[in-house]
């Protein structure tokens, strides 16, 4: 089934969301520069500047190639679970799907979703409601697969006394862990109830609002498929082992070796920070993870922010470069085709 976006000159969601969400972007903003400042005031710089220029361009390299399949691995994903809004080949789910990260890594507080759904509706003609009923499905899986890597890194880390500090962090691991798990349960209850409930009133009194349900709905109708929730679920596991791979290479690049204990914490926590608002390309608070979790094994704050800077530079920054790229030659086309008539 196949769901249209409503009126072709309805206001952009992109444009809306931007405006509505003022107060969720300075929340962002302030989290960032408070927590940049907190770091900076306690690393030594000359050994971040002598850390980033020794980095290894060999395991830079590697780790770029980890990453980008990874991409890969996630568009396939996000592929099988428009299916039932409709089914796309790989090419166009990709590159809306680096749009989308490019946009998230140029917007505070994660806005670039919401962009990235207003960008396929308005460039193939789908709900944008639906679009978003999937990118929500994408965090929820993502959200499950880093409380389990916080989980298992955080229990091994108990049972093995590190360095001074290290409970301290398994407390604030904790509190995370279970915020994050009571947020999974109410959107795996959301799902449910988007799905499963239709309420007749809201037909007869509420027509447009039960339209955009429906739009939601279809959105979601992916993770009700047994068969392809198992395929969704094998493809986040790959994608979150090649995630790791991308990590540990570029933790090499600057001469740490994390057991895979430490390496899925850091994950875990990565991505539980990832979920917080805050600054463009989730500057401060990745390295905020990153030092709170490299101090359980010894590693200085320097080095610790060092890497994450790296991962923000060579992997959010080439993304970030992919998707400019696409989404300027989308609008030039658009621009070109408008000029002469044509739609």
């Amino acid at each position: 089934m196949t769901l249209h976006s409503s009126r072709p000159n309805a206001p952009r969601l992109s444009a809306r969301a931007l405006r509505h969400n003022g107060v969720r972007v300075a929340v962002g903003l302030t989290i960032s520069a408070v927590l940049l400042w907190l770091m900076l005031r306690s690393i030594d710089s000359e050994e971040l500047t002598r850390t980033l220029g020794a980095a290894s361009p060999q395991w830079i390299c590697l780790a770029l190639v980890f990453y980008w399949l990874e991409l890969a691995v996630r568009a396939q994903r996000w592929r099988t679970i428009l299916r039932p809004v409709r089914d796309f080949p790989f090419s166009p789910v990709a590159s809306t799907l680096l749009v989308g990260y490019s946009a998230n890594n140029v917007f505070p507080a994660r806005l670039g979703e919401l962009f990235r759904a207003d960008f396929i509706g308005r460039r193939y003609g789908i709900s944008r409601l639906s679009a978003i009923g999937t990118i929500f499905i994408e965090r929820l899986l993502d959200m499950v697969s880093v409380i389990a890597c916080a989980a298992v890194g955080m229990l091994w880390t108990m049972s093995h006394t590190l360095v001074a500090g290290a409970s301290a962090v398994n407390r604030m691991l904790v509190g995370g862990l279970v915020v994050s798990g009571l947020l999974v349960g109410l959107g795996a209850a959301f799902i449910y109830t988007m799905t499963t409930y239709s309420p007749h009133w809201l037909d007869r009194r509420f027509p447009r609002i039960r339209a955009g349900i429906d739009s939601v709905k279809v959105g979601l109708l992916s993770i009700r498929q047994p068969r392809r929730f198992a395929v969704l679920a094998g493809l986040s596991v790959l994608a979150w082992l090649v995630n790791a791979s991308a990590t540990w290479a570029i933790l090499n690049a600057v001469g740490i070796s994390p057991q895979p204990a430490i390496l899925m914490l850091l994950i875990g926590m990565s991505g539980l920070a990832a979920a917080i608002p805050s600054a463009p390309a989730n500057l401060g608070t990745l390295q905020f993870a990153f030092i709170t979790v490299l101090a359980t094994a010894g590693y200085s704050a320097a080095v610790s922010f060092a890497a994450a800077s790296l991962v923000q530079v060579f992997f959010l920054g080439s993304v970030t470069l992919a998707g400019a790229v696409i989404y300027g030659s989308w609008s030039l086309r658009t621009a070109k085709r408008s000029a002469h008539g044509t739609k």
